[in-house]
């Protein structure tokens, strides 16, 4: 809040009342207040003006948003497509910014109690949520989506920018190596804020990432689930290479008969990922 609006909310009552109703939602009522206000000597009609304008835009926008409303839920999920094109496309002013913010935690509120989200609904939301920090909510979000939606392996790659983002570097970590895991595909990489990571993509490729990850960032290893995908040759040949890794790491810690047997198979599999993982246990033991 400025300073010059503190000083008009004190001279006026109604201005004060008109932006208690705007930070709730209740523009109705604010557009009342705001009117009102006017009258009032000396008001900051400018800015009282735009605060009008930007709860009659947004007012039949919110109409529809209680649930009994809409109780069709591809009806709703249309509803929540189109509001997110219209905040997105809407220029909100320097002094609406904390409307901004409220409006899209209501938004956020409402969407993340559907049943059934939506891919694009997604994509969008947890984009907005991340530009304005709300970094937390684009988590849950995102963590609810995966959830719900296996398959969609890449939104991997979006949970981990959030919780990135969001100073939860360790569940970033494994977010990501979860995407690369399950759908090592370039166009996401982007999104993937740890430079450490990004240095290995650029070493290896994104494919090995994971297995350099665990020698070099000290990223536990993940269960590849059998719903996993090769999106191609190279990538089926690194899981190969990750879950023989693991094996071979699995076989030292139990001390296992079979741990040189582990080791030459990953040898034969990948010999420059052997390599490493060999310098990997020559300092260890020094």
């Amino acid at each position: 809040m400025t300073a010059n609006r503190q000083l008009d909310i004190f001279d006026n009552l109604d201005l004060e009342h008109a932006y208690s109703c705007l930070y709730s939602l209740r523009l109705g009522e604010a557009i009342s207040f705001f009117k009102i206000a006017l009258n009032a000597p000396c008001p900051d009609s400018e800015q009282i003006y735009n605060a009008i304008d930007i709860c009659t835009y947004w007012e039949p926008r919110l109409q529809p948003m209680d649930f009994y409303s809409l109780p069709d839920s591809r009806k709703r999920q249309k509803y929540f497509s189109d509001f997110l094109n219209d905040f997105r496309a809407y220029e909100f002013l320097k002094e609406t910014k904390e409307f901004q913010s409220v409006l899209l935690q209501f938004l956020f509120n409402k969407i993340y109690l559907e049943e059934e989200l939506s891919k694009e609904t997604v994509e969008t939301l947890s984009d907005l949520l991340m530009e304005h920090k709300k970094h937390q909510a684009a988590s849950q979000l995102l963590k609810k989506f995966v959830k719900e939606k296996t398959s969609e392996h890449a939104f991997f790659y979006r949970l981990g920018q959030a919780q990135w983002l969001g100073d939860y570097k360790t569940d970033a970590l494994k977010s990501y190596v979860r995407a690369l895991l399950y759908f090592p595909e370039t166009n996401f990489l982007e999104r993937i804020e740890s430079k450490n990571l990004q240095n290995l993509i650029h070493k290896y490729g994104p494919e090995l990432t994971p297995a350099y990850a665990w020698l070099y960032c000290k990223i536990p290893f993940l269960e590849i689930g059998e719903d996993v995908e090769p999106i191609n040759e190279k990538h089926a040949l690194a899981l190969q290479s990750y879950v023989l890794l693991h094996k071979a790491e699995n076989a030292r810690w139990e001390s296992s008969p079979d741990m040189i047997d582990c080791r030459k198979e990953l040898m034969q599999q990948n010999a420059e990922l052997y390599a490493a993982y060999f310098s990997f246990l020559q300092k260890k033991k020094r």
